[in-house]
């Protein structure tokens, strides 16, 4: 179709299913398995001595690991403990500061003047002073001072 189509504009040969070539496949030959000898006593003391070190760092960063973990975990719920402790103390903080605001109010009403007046002509059996009961004093007048001497 490329070749049919002289617009170059128009390329239409990337959409056309490309041929694939054939792979050929190689063929395996069979080879005969190799034979492994057999390692001596001292030369697996050898190789385990050498795998010490390897399995102790792997057992020393399992550890350690188990330890990060252990203490974020014991981190956590030592902050969810002291979460519900500070609930609980803030909880209590509020009913203390309602109660606090009642006994104010309440505290209020029994000491307004009011109060204290019907108390007092109730209980008491106090009157009001009528205004010939009240002497006033002046005290504008020349003030003196004497002083005694003491032998």
């Amino acid at each position: 179709m490329a070749g049919n189509n002289n617009n170059t504009a128009y390329d239409f040969s990337m959409f056309e299913p490309r041929r694939a070539n054939p792979v050929k496949e190689k063929s395996k030959s069979v080879s005969k398995p190799k034979i492994v000898p057999q390692k001596s006593e001292r030369q697996l003391a050898a190789e385990f001595l050498r795998s010490i070190p390897k399995v102790a760092k792997i057992f020393v960063f399992s550890v350690l690991c188990f330890a990060v973990i252990g203490s974020s975990v014991f981190a956590k719920a030592q902050l969810t403990e002291i979460s519900y402790a500070q609930n609980a103390a803030q909880a209590r903080l509020e009913r203390a500061e309602a109660e606090n605001t009642r006994l104010k109010m309440e505290f209020s009403a029994l000491v307004s003047l009011d109060k204290i007046e019907e108390y007092a002509r109730n209980e008491l059996g106090m009157v009001k002073c009528e205004r010939y009961q009240i002497t006033y004093l002046d005290l504008a007048g020349d003030d003196k001072v004497v002083v005694s001497k003491v032998s």
